[in-house]
């Protein structure tokens, strides 16, 4: 088994910053609650604005809107990636708002387990879904440079085959994630 030492590197920073973010998403309420609440609501009040009535009542079309606005995000950190730097700032925010909303819950009452398990289960499909798009976009973006002032990397062909091959994939665990999240979270947050 052949192992891409240059695609395990990016995954393992994007990784580390996705962490961290997550540590000072889930810090920013103790260090600035004020802040922090801000944030929260400001994040709420965008969802809630893009859903039919406002309400998130699990169906399909929430499903779709999920997953929508999430392979947006996933699109964007690919073809943002020859900055080498957005999929990885979007990466950033992604954790940093998991931290702060799984902060918040949990200062508010809701049980660390409960938290957890709301997110866990369409976590599994959905992170590594943006995770690995982030570390996509940042390839696209190393071999651009390296067409370009290299004259070198795969053809163009290959790199647009991996792409279809990598959003494919891609899209879908954010639906199966945007499923999910849509029908078994609201249970699993209403039992806790």
């Amino acid at each position: 088994m052949v192992i891409n030492m240059r695609r395990l590197v990016i995954t393992m920073i994007i990784l580390l910053l996705f962490f961290f973010r997550i540590i000072l998403g889930y810090i920013a309420p103790l260090v600035m609650p004020s802040m922090a609440r801000e944030m929260y609501e400001s994040v709420r009040e965008s969802i809630r604005r893009v859903l039919p009535g406002g309400e998130m009542k699990p169906s399909i079309s929430l499903v779709m809107l999920i997953f929508l606005n999430n392979l947006r995000v996933a699109i964007l950190s690919i073809i943002l990636g020859p900055t080498i730097v957005i999929p990885s700032l979007i990466i950033m925010v992604n954790g940093f708002v998991l931290g702060l909303v799984a902060s918040l819950a949990i200062g508010s009452g809701i049980n660390i387990i409960t938290v957890v398990l709301a997110i866990l289960p369409h976590g599994i499909f959905e992170l590594p879904a943006l995770i690995y798009s982030a570390v996509v976009g940042t390839e696209l973006g190393i071999w651009i440079i390296q067409k370009v002032f290299f004259k070198k990397g795969r053809s163009v062909e290959e790199i647009l085959i991996g792409l279809v091959f990598s959003i494919t994939i891609i899209a879908v665990l954010l639906l199966t994630a945007a499923f999910i999240e849509t029908f078994v979270t609201p249970a699993i947050v209403a039992m806790g």
